[in-house]
């Protein structure tokens, strides 16, 4: 167990460690979620910023595109 405190804009800073076992670096998107009186951390899914689908996505430096909506863009 570690402990933060929190500071005057709500915000903790995770250990590094930790951060570099989950894969969590400044663009990862984490998950909030309060839970039975506890907060809870989790990396997010990626999902496509065009239709919000979890499937065959493509990660990029600009965010993450369906390999369908590639396709779709591609026809267009």
């Amino acid at each position: 167990m570690v402990q933060r405190a929190v500071d005057e804009l709500g915000r903790i800073v995770l250990p590094a460690e930790m951060r570099n076992v989950l894969g969590v670096n400044t663009k990862t998107i984490m998950n909030v979620i309060l839970a039975d009186g506890e907060i809870v951390l989790q990396k997010a899914d990626p999902c496509c910023k065009l239709c919000g689908s979890s499937v065959n996505v493509i990660q990029t430096d600009k965010g993450c595109v369906c390999a369908e909506c590639v396709d779709t863009i591609k026809r267009l």
